[in-house]
């Protein structure tokens, strides 16, 4: 799992402070303190559900869009007219599509839908609510990701 914490706010440095010191004090200085720890006490309380409206979780290892899908038949170009059917099935056709693309992709833990264009990734963001105005889904794959925390993690040796 990836994880960055940069470009954070002022009451985000705060926090994480904060919890540092919790960190040392529970383990009397003496542990060693991973990004599952941070993830765990910082990120995970704030995508406890699945899907969020109005909310961008920054999902853009992969970027679907009907504007540039090869097979979407655009001005003076010719290509091939797709049903309703089809339509339906590709990323950028609904939240729903969106959402089983990243089902699909084995190394998914996030996407993001917008009027046409879809977003999906493998790592995971809590993000930030965006302007009413623009509607976009933000979905988390929960399950992929307390997978992720059950895994074991190696010693450190430095």
């Amino acid at each position: 799992m990836q994880m960055n914490i940069h470009k954070v706010h002022q009451k985000d440095i705060s926090r994480l402070h904060v919890f540092e010191q919790s960190f040392l004090s529970r383990t009397s200085g003496s542990g060693r303190l991973r990004y599952r720890d941070v993830f765990t006490e910082l990120a995970k309380p704030s995508i406890r559900l699945a899907q969020r409206s109005e909310w961008d979780n920054y999902a853009t290892a992969k970027k679907f869009a009907s504007s540039y899908d090869p097979d979407v038949k655009s001005e003076g170009v010719s290509k091939k007219e797709l049903t309703r059917a089809e339509m339906q099935k590709k990323p950028w056709y609904s939240k729903e599509a969106c959402k089983k693309a990243c089902e699909d992709w084995e190394l998914c833990l996030s996407w993001k839908y917008a009027d046409d264009n879809c977003a999906i990734d493998d790592t995971v963001a809590v993000g930030q609510r965006i302007d009413a105005g623009i509607r976009m889904e933000s979905g988390w794959m929960l399950d992929r990701i307390a997978k992720l925390q059950k895994m074991e993690c190696g010693s450190l040796s430095f």
